[in-house]
């Protein structure tokens, strides 16, 4: 199985300043292999300022919720592991007001469930069915959350995955402490094929897969947290190396 993720996203929001308006952001993208090389190379055939350029192009093409006011980029030749990072800002969708309190669906945070394996009638059913292996891909996420009134503190919903369906792991875990919620999820392909069996066996766990979206909320100051302290560490630290092949992208198996 894929031991280092080829694609990470990582996210840092600084909504400390409150509710209203824009919010500082930092969004990194890892990238390893051949699309890395590929991409340093045209990166690094560029001048400064174009290359520059070409970065906050891409986020704004791609996440088009990020307005990036700086770029740059990064390159690891021993790990061919390239890091591209823009800086910015960006509205965040906060639901609710300061009567019923605040909730915000955490970006990066939720799982796509995989689809339904059918095949036509005529086609072979017992033959097995081919993977999208070694795609292995990460996300991560930090929000520096308002501070807590004397009304209101926070909490969150992010149920701990470790699952395995068809030859796919996924796994997620997430964190709320000192005003910060950190998630991590990534989502591992094991396997080239699985069986027919093993496809069954997906369609009859899809009902219970968990695609519910990572949210944090606030509470009633002083009610007993939900999901606080469940870890004796973050997930993550502000100053963790991504392009490291041991950042925390799973469970080590």
């Amino acid at each position: 199985m894929p031991r280092v993720p080829q694609i990470i996203n990582v996210v840092e929001v600084d909504a400390s300043a409150g509710f209203e308006g824009r919010v500082p952001v930092k969004a990194h993208l890892i990238l390893r292999g051949d699309d890395a090389f590929k991409l340093r190379t045209a990166l690094a055939g560029m001048s400064a300022e174009d290359a520059e350029r070409g970065i906050r192009g891409y986020w704004a093409k791609t996440n088009s919720w990020i307005d990036p006011d700086a770029g740059s980029w990064a390159y690891d030749e021993q790990g061919a592991v390239l890091r591209m990072s823009v800086t910015g800002t960006m509205k965040l969708d906060w639901e609710g007001d300061d009567v019923a309190g605040r909730s915000l669906d955490i970006i990066g945070a939720g799982f796509t469930p995989p689809a339904e394996y059918r095949r036509p009638k005529e086609q072979d059913q017992a033959a097995p069915w081919v993977t999208e292996y070694p795609a292995f891909r990460c996300w991560a996420t930090a929000i520096r959350l308002p501070m807590p009134t004397d009304r209101w503190q926070w909490d969150y919903r992010a149920k701990p995955v470790d699952l395995t369906m068809g030859g796919v792991t996924y796994w997620r875990v997430a964190d709320l402490r000192d005003g910060v919620i950190r998630t991590v999820m990534s989502r591992r392909f094991d396997v080239p094929e699985i069986s027919a069996e093993d496809a069954e066996e997906v369609n009859r766990q899809l009902p219970t897969f968990d695609n519910k979206i990572s949210r944090v909320f606030e509470v009633g100051a002083g009610r007993p947290s939900g999901m606080h302290a469940t870890r004796s560490a973050p997930p993550f630290q502000e100053d963790t190396d991504w392009m490291n092949p041991a950042a925390p992208c799973g469970a080590r198996r």
